[in-house]
């Protein structure tokens, strides 16, 4: 009896072990998700290989730059991941019109480190450049459901707000839609209650042609740009364009389509 109940203290220990084992938390859950520096996003995701940090700079009118990492691995020493000479850099060109190109392959050896800062950063150390090039990032946060939909403005301009994630495409036109700014990436300030782009839009003038009403010429008047869209009230949003010299604010409304008569 004596001996079964050995066994049985044995069994439960044994069974602790195990299960305190398989509850000590992973080092590098922390790291997932979407970070954002001026102008790129980071994501770290989990899938069936292993963790993979995936870098996106896009303007989404001149040229998309893109970075692979798979297989990180967790390192102690920094706190974050390393990826040794596997990372891959694409980069895609864009036409006039906003056609697409054929991504390019610039390297598929590149090894970096992305180590936390000691606070709520995460900092990308790319060890392909010489010399090694640091990029700080901070962490992405959802985008609140209020920023979402179309908007406009009193001169008849029109704003459309698409979350995605913890990013939102933000699309704005003109009455005449001959001018737009895009911008491919903003994120959400909880300290302004905006949305900030990182500095990837593009103010673009577009020439229609008179018989077809097709789109015949794109002038870029600037990429790189950067603004705010910042709530105020429920139905009520701020755009300030800081690319054109942090001007006036232009107040949008939001859009309601009208419903037919019951």
């Amino acid at each position: 009896m004596a001996h079964e109940r050995t066994m049985i203290l044995c069994a439960l220990v044994a069974l602790a072990l195990i299960c305190g084992a398989a509850a000590e938390p992973d080092p590098a859950a922390g790291l997932l998700g979407v970070w954002a520096c001026d102008d790129a996003l980071l994501t770290v995701a989990s899938g069936e290989d292993g963790l993979t940090v995936y870098i996106l700079r896009d303007d989404s009118v001149t040229e998309r730059v893109e970075w692979f990492y798979p297989g990180a691995a967790y390192d102690e020493e920094s706190g974050g991941l390393r990826c040794s000479a596997n990372g891959v850099e694409l980069r895609t060109a864009y036409g006039p019109g906003g056609e697409e190109g054929v991504a390019e392959q610039v390297y598929a050896d590149g090894s970096a480190v992305f180590a936390r800062d000691g606070g709520d950063g995460l900092v990308w150390t790319d060890l392909r450049e010489e010399p090694a090039v640091e990029t700080a990032f901070a962490r992405a946060l959802p985008i609140p459901e209020a920023f979402e939909g179309a908007w406009v403005a009193q001169d008849g301009s029109i704003l459309y707000i698409v979350p995605v994630g913890e990013r939102a495409l933000c699309l704005l036109w003109n009455r005449d839609f001959t001018v737009r700014w895009l911008y491919s990436a903003a994120v959400y300030s909880p300290a302004e209650n905006a949305l900030v782009t990182l500095a990837v839009g593009a103010k673009t003038r577009i020439e229609i042609d008179g018989e077809t009403g097709a789109y015949k010429t794109y002038e870029h008047e600037y990429t790189g740009g950067r603004a705010v869209f910042a709530l105020e009230g429920a139905d009520r949003l701020l755009w300030t364009e800081n690319a054109a010299g942090g001007g006036d604010a232009v107040a949008f409304d939001r859009f309601e389509a009208e419903q037919p008569a019951g």
